[in-house]
């Protein structure tokens, strides 16, 4: 199964998926939503990072400006 497989049933099937060896859940599989919400640090909406103004005051480059 392909990281791709994967995150179709997490994202689809909603659910979580378990590893299994030797008889016995090893591992557990889960979005990182469900894992914010497993630790207790729900957020509400996803950050997301605006890019950074440009100062108003700074100077335009020209070719003279290249070291060179």
């Amino acid at each position: 199964m392909d990281l791709k497989a994967i995150k179709d049933i997490l994202k689809h099937g909603g659910g979580k998926i378990v590893i299994v060896e030797e008889d016995r859940p090893t591992f557990v599989v889960f979005t990182f939503e469900e894992y914010l919400k497993e630790i207790g640090k729900v957020e509400s909406s996803p950050r997301r990072v605006e890019p950074a103004a440009e100062e108003s005051s700074a100077e335009e480059l020209t070719i003279e400006d290249l070291p060179i």
